[in-house]
């Protein structure tokens, strides 16, 4: 992320990796940066990015957005339907290499929403290409609506995150079994609290 010389706001830039190192840095397609804010920024192997935005098509305060690269460029960002995406606050994505997973968090604000906290979900690609219903992932002795920004590690053993609050601003990481131990386990959503 960064800033050009014509804006006064955050940008998503890319650099590509040659033989002789890294090009120069350069912003990302003005279709999705023509959003204001991108919570944080994933891409998978064939150069798709996902991000979190407040945009034309959210459903919620925030959601979760994926432009496709193509031969021309990026397509124009589309937002995830539910249940990925819902009246809440859908934030952060991380998407695996593969495009077969996805951890982001969810939140609620305002009058009227419901009293969970922010929680930290994996959802799983299905064979007919749509998507689970997202599951809590247990972090122990972490209190959930506080974490924020999850990445696995590019050897897929190790998941990273944020503690964000009044008292801490702390990297921590877990060994990534628990995002896994998801795909099968009947958990319940840290936010809606229904059996999954």
């Amino acid at each position: 992320m960064g800033e050009d010389n014509t804006t006064r706001r955050e940008r998503l830039w890319l650099v590509s990796r040659r033989s002789s190192g890294w090009s120069e840095p350069r912003p990302v397609d003005d279709v999705i940066n023509g959003s204001h804010l991108h919570w944080q920024a994933s891409m998978d192997r064939d150069r798709n990015i996902y991000f979190a935005s407040s945009r034309k098509g959210s459903i919620g305060r925030d959601d979760i957005f994926v432009s496709l690269k193509t031969k021309e460029g990026y397509a124009t960002p589309a937002g995830f339907p539910p249940p990925i995406n819902t009246a809440g606050h859908e934030s952060t994505p991380f998407i695996g290499p593969g495009g077969d997973y996805l951890l982001f968090t969810r939140s609620y604000f305002g009058a009227g929403s419901p009293p969970f906290p922010t929680g930290l979900l994996v959802s799983f690609r299905q064979e007919d290409g749509s998507w689970s219903e997202p599951g809590a992932v247990p972090l122990s002795g972490v209190p959930l609506e506080d974490v924020v920004c999850p990445t696995v590690s590019p050897d897929q053993r190790y998941l990273f995150f944020l503690v964000l609050n009044k008292n801490e601003k702390s990297v921590y990481w877990v060994d990534a079994s628990v995002v896994w131990d998801q795909k099968s386990s009947k958990v319940k959503d840290p936010v809606t609290r229904k059996k999954q």
